[in-house]
Formats: C-alpha cells, sequence, structure tokens
C-alpha cells in the first residue's frame, strides 16, 4: 500500500528530474527516433498510468511550470525522456501488454481506492497509537501483577520491562541512601529503615512487581523490600527485593 500511495510522487520526482536535465541542455549524443506506432502507444501507457495527469497536476502548480515560456520550451523533453526510457527498456509487445493490465478498471478502481484505503488504515493506526498511549499512562504506575495489559502481548512484554527497570532504579535509591547514612554514621548502618534512616530517604520508594514498599527483616517473597543483616561482616547490612520469580530477563527478582 505504501508503494501505491507513494506511486504518483515518484513519477512527479522524475518529472523534475528530466526538466532539470532538460534545462543543461547538455550535448550528449541524440537518442534513437522511437517508432511512430510505438510511441504511441508508450503515451497510451503513460495515461494509463496516470503519469501524464501528474504531470499536468505538476505543471499547474508548480511556479517554475506556471511559466507559460519555460513551460513550452522544455516540457516537450520532458515527454520525450520518458518515452525514449520506456522504448529503452520494454519493447513494443511489452507495452501493449502493460497497457492492457493498466487500462483494466479493476486497475483504475484499485488505484483510487488505494488513496481512501491508506487514508483509513492511517486513521486506525492513529486510533490504535492513542488507546496505547492512553493504557501506558493508565499503567504507568500500576504493579505488574494488578497490570490490565495481557503480558504476553508486545505492550505488556514493553510494560513490564519498564515496570522492571524502574524498580531496579528504587532499589539503587535506597542502596544509595543507605551508602549515605553509613558515611554520616561512622561507618554504622541503620538498625531499620525507619526513624532515623527517613532523613536520607522517605517515604521508601515502591516496587513495581507486587507494588509494595513494605521492609521485612527477612525473605519471605510477600512484595517490597528485604533488609539484610549479615553480622558475619561486622554489621554490614543490604537491601533486597522480597519479591519471587524471575523477571523477563530469567533474572531472579531476588537476586537484583
Amino acid at each position: 500500500m505504501k508503494k501505491i500511495r507513494n506511486f504518483r510522487k515518484i513519477f512527479a520526482y522524475l518529472f523534475f528530474l528530466m526538466v532539470m536535465l532538460s534545462f543543461g541542455r547538455l550535448n550528449a549524443e541524440e537518442p534513437k527516433a522511437v517508432p511512430k506506432e510505438k510511441k504511441a502507444n508508450i503515451i497510451r501507457l503513460l495515461k494509463a498510468l496516470g503519469i501524464m495527469d501528474t504531470m499536468e497536476r505538476v505543471k499547474n502548480t508548480d511556479p517554475v511550470m506556471r511559466d507559460d515560456k519555460l513551460r513550452d520550451e522544455h516540457l516537450d523533453d520532458a515527454y520525450e525522456m520518458m518515452i525514449t526510457a520506456y522504448d529503452k527498456h520494454f519493447d513494443n509487445k511489452d507495452i501493449l501488454e502493460l497497457t492492457v493490465f493498466f487500462e483494466n478498471p479493476i486497475w483504475r478502481k484499485f488505484r483510487e481506492k488505494s488513496i481512501l484505503m491508506s487514508k483509513d488504515m492511517i486513521e486506525t493506526s492513529k486510533a490504535i497509537g492513542e488507546k496505547n498511549k492512553q493504557l501506558i499512562e493508565s499503567e504507568k504506575d500500576v504493579p505488574v501483577s494488578k497490570m490490565k495489559a495481557d503480558p504476553a502481548s508486545s505492550l505488556g512484554k514493553l510494560l513490564i520491562k519498564s515496570k522492571e527497570g524502574r524498580t531496579q532504579g528504587n532499589l539503587m535509591q535506597i542502596r544509595s541512601a543507605i551508602t549515605k547514612y553509613y558515611a554520616k554514621n561512622e561507618g554504622q548502618y541503620p538498625e531499620s529503615l525507619t526513624g532515623g534512616f527517613e532523613k536520607y530517604l522517605a517515604p521508601i520508594p515502591t516496587e513495581l512487581i507486587t507494588g509494595s514498599n513494605k521492609v521485612v527483616n527477612k525473605f519471605d517473597g510477600s512484595g517490597g523490600w528485604y533488609y539484610n543483616v549479615d553480622r558475619e561482616s561486622k554489621g554490614f547490612r543490604q537491601i533486597y527485593l522480597n519479591v519471587e520469580g524471575k523477571d523477563s530477563e530469567g533474572i531472579e527478582y531476588s537476586k537484583y
């Protein structure tokens, strides 16, 4: 459909190219004369293709071609260039067979309807795009577990990927706040992520897999975050995602 839609534009560009070449008056070798019968058949084919109509529209809309003197001086050259090109690449039998095809009423109908079909498809595409845009906006902060979008669809996969990325970003934000606390409190980690920790980060960001921001001190996969206390590492504490399962890349959420 895209090729059909651009059909006339291509010939319009070709027409301009030929006109510009004719301005140059290049001293090239004169092309051989096209037999009268074949020339008439080529002109008939050009009309069937709609090229002649396109040329007339260009002639009447382009400021340069609206100049009578320039038009009369170069239009014939442009037509001759097209006729010569068809003569070079197609024999008379080809020209006649192409003409029969393009003069068929069903081709004319298709050419006319293709413009309308293109418009319909553009409108449909816009409607689908707007619907998806609204869905993405409405699903932006909805956790994966409560999404309305089909998780197996392209849009659903895109949304899940986005939520996983945002969850990882939120996790890094919490870890950064813990590091700042450690630096400001003589190498001591917070006992919990409430109380004195709140001046470093509040509220605790939500993970977008289950939609929770609760913090527990033991992994149970119920959602939110798991704040680990590793007593073997001089009080080192770390924060993990308290969610079971794997992400879209096959990585366990708890390994983030």
